[in-house]
Order: structure tokens, then C-alpha cells, then sequence
């Protein structure tokens, strides 16, 4: 499901898990907004959402539950005693946006990727247009994955697509049109 998972961080390259030592509700509104999906459902203990592999990089983590990052959050660096059968996780409050219904991706290999369209209304009627890549980046893709819940955007692209035109009165010409791409991906 989107916005559920077993937690993992970053430290020097290496992801790894967090032991639920003192895992409560607060760390995982943490992890959650950090995410970008506003506070915690649930926080889960004991490998609930499967064991990770590797190292346990945090371990009796306690949040005030404001904290922008799980990093900023008192923990133990010793993970002595705790073992991937502890890994905590979280189940985020995903919000139903409605967007879905108004954006979608088109044209990609499989349901999270593709070229971004919206429905706008032109002339009275409602039509798909695709979104400028002027400026597109990871941030903006974040935006469109998130609003589709399809997790986290794992990719940003702009690509330059040629297509030939023809006018009543004039001759065909070649139009150059750069669209915006999304790659998504879910949370695991």
C-alpha cells in the first residue's frame, strides 16, 4: 500500500533499518511528514512489514513529533540486542487529494511512469494536455507522484518530442514540444 512500510535511513551510503525500541506514534509522524504524507496512522513494531537485511542504523529512537527529520530525534547508535525481528515501521494517513481524477501519466511502460497530462478546460470543452518541462525537476515530479498516490518520485525527465503539423493555408512544419516525465515509485 502507499504510505506504508518498514522504515530505513541513509548513513554513509548504506540503508538501514530502525530498531522499535521506544518506537511510538510520534517517531512515525515524523517519518511520515518527512515522506510528505502529513501524520502517522500507526506505528508498527516487530518486523511487521518485513525484515530488512544489513545493518540497524538507529536504535530507542524518541521524538517530540516535530522534528522535520527521524535523524533530528534523540536515538542510540548501538544497535546491541536488537535484530531485524524488531524493525519498526509506519502506516501514514495518506489524503485522497481528488487530483487523480484532473492528472495522470500517459505513455509510460507501466502505471507509475509517463508523461504528465492535466485536464483543463479549453473552448467549453474538457481536454488532456501534457505540463511544460520548463523548470521540471525531482521536486515537481514529488508533486504529481504524491498527488496520484504512487509513493515518491524516484525520477524527474524532461524529454523533446517532434511532431509534424499541418495548417489549412500553410505548409507542414515541425513542432518541438519538451514535456514533463514522471517516474514514481512505492514505498517499501
Amino acid at each position: 500500500m502507499i504510505g506504508e512500510g518498514r522504515v530505513e535511513v541513509l548513513k554513509n551510503g548504506e540503508w538501514g533499518t530502525v530498531c522499535d525500541d521506544n518506537w511510538n506514534i510520534r517517531a512515525a509522524t515524523v517519518v511520515c511528514r518527512e515522506l510528505g504524507f502529513g501524520s502517522a496512522k500507526e506505528a508498527l513494531s516487530g518486523g511487521r512489514m518485513g525484515q530488512g537485511v544489513g545493518s540497524v542504523h538507529m536504535n530507542e529512537v524518541e521524538c517530540s513529533g516535530f522534528e522535520k527529520s527521524l535523524t533530528e530525534c534523540y536515538f542510540n547508535r548501538e544497535s546491541v540486542g536488537c535484530s531485524h525481528e524488531e524493525d519498526a515501521a509506519v502506516r501514514c494517513n495518506v489524503p485522497a487529494m481528488g487530483f487523480n481524477s484532473r492528472l495522470r501519466l500517459g505513455g509510460g511502460r507501466n502505471p507509475y511512469e509517463g508523461r504528465v497530462e492535466v485536464l483543463a478546460e479549453r473552448n467549453g470543452s474538457l481536454v488532456w494536455g501534457t505540463v511544460c518541462s520548463d523548470s521540471w525537476g525531482t521536486m515537481e515530479a514529488m508533486v504529481v507522484c504524491r498527488q496520484l498516490g504512487l509513493g515518491f518520485a524516484s525520477h524527474a525527465f524532461q524529454v523533446t518530442l517532434l511532431r509534424k503539423v499541418s495548417h489549412p493555408n500553410k505548409k507542414s512544419a515541425t513542432c518541438k514540444m519538451v514535456v514533463a516525465v514522471s517516474s514514481c515509485s512505492q514505498l517499501t
